[in-house]
This record gives structure tokens, sequence and C-alpha cells, in this order.
């Protein structure tokens, strides 16, 4: 009998060991299990974490974002005033320009007018000269032949002309001036040019009539109004005029004996 119970016992036994290793085996698993779990949730709360940082660094972008908007907004009020005000100062610095060009055209009209006033009391003031010496009296128109020969002696044109100091104006009066002392009538001629004015002489010869005569050189000029003063003068053999820079188109003349 007790043979019988040993033997009895012994086939519970595997059954037991193989349970154990199993219970064994799925403690294991489940140790392990627990440890991934454990692994997976302090990741999982460690992206929460980096998440939360993310969500507030997008927050703060959003708000730097509003605040580069409220900029952006202000910045596009301010252009739009500064184009306002450029526009209106391109409109008065046009109106500036257009009184300017206005004044600069009296300024030369003015100036015009006061050569033309200078040029006839130059005119007047030789005349009047004239005749408080005497020469009134005695003066006489010449012949062409005399006319030249006066001019071939007369050295006034050899004199260098200033616009300031000795112009044409200066070279009329000093050969009337001449032409008087050796009894010759000789006339100031104001010419008004388009842009500018100038002023020549001229004797009414006995045979060839009214001559006009550029003091400067002793070339005659025969003059036209609406016609280029530079074409007027008829130069001496070899030599031409050119065309000045501005327009000396002839306007009027007067001729004051």
């Amino acid at each position: 009998m007790m043979i019988q119970q040993t033997h009895s016992h012994k086939k519970f036994i595997l059954p037991i060991i193989f349970l154990l290793i199993i219970v064994v085996s799925f403690a294991g698993w489940a140790v392990v299990q627990s440890s991934d779990l454990r692994n997976t949730r302090e990741s999982l709360a460690s992206a929460q974490n980096q998440l939360e940082f993310v969500q507030e660094d997008l927050s703060k972008a959003e708000a730097n974002l509003e605040t580069t908007q409220a900029n952006l907004a202000e910045s596009q009020q301010d252009l739009t005033g500064a184009r306002s005000e450029l526009s209106i100062a391109q409109v008065e610095l046009m109106q500036t320009q257009n009184n300017l060009t206005d004044a600069l055209d009296q300024v030369t009209s003015t100036s015009e007018q006061l050569n033309t006033l200078q040029s006839e009391y130059d005119s007047l003031k030789i005349n009047y000269d004239r005749m408080t010496t005497g020469y009134a009296y005695v003066l006489s128109d010449p012949t062409y032949e005399a006319m030249t020969s006066f001019l071939a002696s007369d050295k006034t044109d050899q004199n260098t002309y200033n616009v300031n100091t000795y112009n044409c104006q200066n070279f009329c009066a000093d050969v009337i001036t001449n032409a008087a002392k050796v009894k010759i009538r000789c006339a100031f001629v104001s010419i008004d040019e388009k842009e500018s004015g100038h002023a020549i002489i001229a004797f009414n010869t006995i045979d060839k009539g009214l001559v006009y005569i550029e003091p400067q050189n002793d070339d005659e000029v025969n003059l036209q109004v609406g016609k280029h003063y530079y074409q007027c003068v008829m130069p001496q053999p070899g030599f031409y005029y050119t065309k000045p820079s501005f327009d000396d188109t002839i306007v009027r003349f007067v001729v004051v004996w």
C-alpha cells in the first residue's frame, strides 16, 4: 500500500511544476509589461510637458504676431499720412515754381525795359552834351565816302568790349563824340531784341541815305525788324558772324539824332 501512495503523489508533481513555471513566466512577463507601461507613461508625461512648452511658445508667438500686426497697421496709417503730406508739398512746390517762373519773367521784362530806357537816356545825354558844346549848330550829314574815311581814322573799334565797364553803348557814345568833333552828324540807334538789347550808330549820308554801322568793328548793318541781328550785319571779306546763345531777333529799333 505504501508503494502505491508514493506513485500517486508523483502523478501530481509534474503538473504542479509546470503550473509553477507558467506562473513564474507570467509573473516575469507582467513585471516586464509593468516596466514598459511605466516607461511609456513617463514618455507620455514628458511629451505632454513638451507640448505645454510648445503651446506656451505658440501663445507668445501669437501675442507677438498681434503686436506686429498692430504696429504694421499704425505704420500704414503713418505712411498714408506721409503720402498725403507729400502730395500737398508737391502741389505747393509746383505753385512756388510757377510763381518763381512768373517772377523771373517779370524780372526779364523789367530788365529789358531798363536796358531800353538806359539806351534812350544815354542817347539823350549825348544829344544834350552836343547841344551844350555847340556841335548841334555846326554838324552836317557826310557823304558815304566821308563816313567811311572817318570810320577808318576813328580808333574806337580797337577798344576792348566789357559787358560791365565798356559795352555797346560806350562804343556808340565814343564814335558819336568823335564824329561831332569833326562836325559829322551821327545818330544813336537803340535796338530791342527778343532776349537782349543792343546799340549801334547811323549816318544819314547825302548820297546813299541812312547807313547803319556796328561801331565795334565798323561793319555796315542792314537793320530789319523780325530778322536776327547777327544776320543783319554785313561782315568784311574773310569774316562772318555766328548765331549767339540767345534769341537776337529784332523787335524794334529807335534812331535818335
